[in-house]
């Protein structure tokens, strides 16, 4: 997880000095893009252990005759995982949207912004938080 975050943080810093920008909207966007694409990594290889972990128990519940208590041990774990996969893509899923939402906006910030300026007049404004 440390490598995931210096990793994150090494693409951030080179972003600035080679933009050598400070308008903190476009770090926000550049740090969210970034931190989703490592989540995405992180998770995809989780995922990947549990289907293995999955495939292992559906060959030992086929390969060899089990106890019918095994079997629902069986069955219960492969439940249990199949539920833990598909959180997991869903958040993969969020965590790609959220990263084209972060390069559509950038393009077009870049190419065209009062369409980008149009579109927020067409949604309510959000409430700011309370200053302290």
């Amino acid at each position: 997880m440390s490598g995931f975050i210096d990793s994150v943080s090494d693409r951030i810093i080179e972003y600035l000095t080679d933009n050598r920008t400070w308008d903190m909207r476009e770090v926000r966007n550049i740090i969210s893009l970034h931190f989703s694409q490592g989540m995405e990594k992180i998770l995809r290889s989780e995922e990947a252990e549990l289907a293995a972990e999955q495939e292992k128990l559906i060959a030992e519940q086929r390969k060899c005759y089990t106890s019918s208590r095994r079997n629902a041990e069986i069955n219960a774990e492969l439940l249990k995982l199949s539920r833990k996969r598909k959180a997991i893509r869903m958040r993969v899923g969020q965590a790609q949207d959220e990263s084209e939402l972060a390069l559509l906006k950038k393009y077009l910030r870049q190419n065209d912004p009062e369409l980008l300026e149009r579109f927020y007049t067409t949604i309510p404004k959000r409430q700011r938080f309370a200053k302290i």
